[in-house]
């Protein structure tokens, strides 16, 4: 029974480790980043408070025009930065320029879910290697 546990443990182990590294390393899609200008900015009507807004952005991409809307939240004391006119940072995917983001795609909570499995599996190993 213990030899199971063990070989499941570093199964666990190696599996999230290997997780992390792919989702460390792998960014999907392809992301670039570019200098924006605000179009229009309003209060998001779905949040009740201040520091959420529904923004229509323009940017270029090797002579190319782009527009494109996001919903951004901040904190309060940024808020005249987010007006219309202001610039803005936009990430765009390198195959499709029209693609774009206000803020990146995060894959943090990939990597964590790998620490997570590995850590589960190094706890495994720990418990049945002592028996």
């Amino acid at each position: 029974m213990s030899a199971i546990a063990v070989r499941f443990g570093v199964t666990l182990l190696l599996g999230g480790l290997a997780f992390s590294a792919f989702a460390y390393f792998w960014q999907n899609p392809k992301l670039l980043e570019t200098d924006g200008t605000i179009v229009t900015s309003s209060v998001a009507p779905q949040m009740r408070r201040a520091g959420a807004r529904n923004l229509k952005y323009e940017y270029s991409v090797n002579g190319m025009h782009y527009t494109g809307e996001g919903y951004i939240r901040y904190s309060t004391q940024y808020d005249s930065s987010f007006n219309a006119g202001a610039p803005i940072h936009v990430y765009f995917k390198r195959q499709d320029p029209a693609v774009s983001y206000l803020i990146a795609p995060s894959r943090l909570p990939l990597v964590i879910a790998g620490v997570i499995f590995g850590a589960l599996g190094a706890v495994i190993i720990a418990f049945s290697w002592t028996r």
